[in-house]
């Protein structure tokens, strides 16, 4: 069975469970973000081995609400209190 091509446009041709590669296509961001965004907590994966697989539903539901894209905030540097 081939595998259907992810559309950006058309979450139908999303799989159910996808990877961090499948999820930056489908934000159009690029893969280590989807990573970093992972380890912040600012989007929910599941680990499956060594990799993660994140919720078509999940995205959806959440990062799509009210047919407009949730901009996740910023990274912010947490400030580092000198070493005495």
């Amino acid at each position: 069975m081939d595998a259907v091509p992810l559309d950006p446009n058309d979450s139908r041709t999303w799989p159910e469970l996808m990877s961090t590669t499948e999820v930056a296509q489908a934000l159009r961001i690029n893969q280590r973000t989807v990573l970093a965004m992972i380890g912040d907590g600012r989007l929910r994966a599941r680990r499956a081995g060594t990799a993660y697989r994140v919720s078509r539903s999940w995205l959806l539901e959440e990062w799509f609400a009210d047919d407009e894209p949730q901009v996740p905030p910023p990274r912010t540097k947490s400030a580092r209190s000198p070493e005495s």
